[in-house]
């Protein structure tokens, strides 16, 4: 079963850059004479001489979370996957493989052009014991496996759907209830 959630980006500012960090750029597109605008991630490659000019020009690198929707901008956001926890990419039912997120899978799909603003599914499982019922994120790996809003069926966000026999074959182990995490104010959400 797959929930809604948010792929967001929280900058940090490092003791130095290392090859491979994610930085984050706002781009802007007019077509017929509509703007969108939309996020554009870069990976750095090669490690710059001047580390301030760098981070001034393209900002501080930024790290991927994922968190709990909320309607209010004020209400306190519930991380549900850290950035060593993210993870794999799913398809949909179209493909039975899991790939790692990448840079480019992040621009195509859940930012960029055709993004969703960061909407994306998250893979989870509910649980129901004598105090009521907990919505539990399920990492295959320690990671866990997401898809773009548009790749999860109807039925997959269905509670009370019957037809989840891949459930009875989770272990225990895989199954990670999430409880808000208090924020950290080193990080800023984009």
């Amino acid at each position: 079963m797959f929930t809604l959630a948010k792929l967001v980006f929280k900058s940090y500012m490092p003791k130095q850059l290392e090859k491979g960090m994610w930085f984050v750029s706002k781009q802007k597109d007019v077509v017929y004479g509509q703007i969108y605008e939309y996020l554009q991630l870069h990976e750095l490659t090669h490690i710059p001489q001047d580390m301030e000019s760098y981070i001034a020009f393209n900002g501080a690198p930024v790290e991927p979370y994922i968190v709990m929707p909320t309607q209010n901008r004020d209400d306190k956001e519930e991380i549900l996957a850290t950035p060593d926890q993210i993870g794999w990419w799913d398809q949909g039912d179209t493909s039975d493989d899991l790939e790692d997120l990448t840079v480019q899978i992040i621009n195509a799909y859940i930012y960029g052009e055709d993004g969703e603003n960061g909407d994306i599914a998250l893979e989870v499982f509910d649980s129901e014991d004598e105090e009521g019922i907990h919505r539990n994120v399920v990492f295959f790996h320690n990671k866990v496996t997401i898809r773009h809003v548009s790749f999860v069926d109807e039925h997959e966000y269905d509670d009370d759907d019957d037809d989840e026999d891949w459930e009875d074959d989770l272990d225990e182990d895989d199954l990670i209830e999430y409880d808000p995490e208090p924020n950290d104010a080193d990080h800023e959400t984009e």
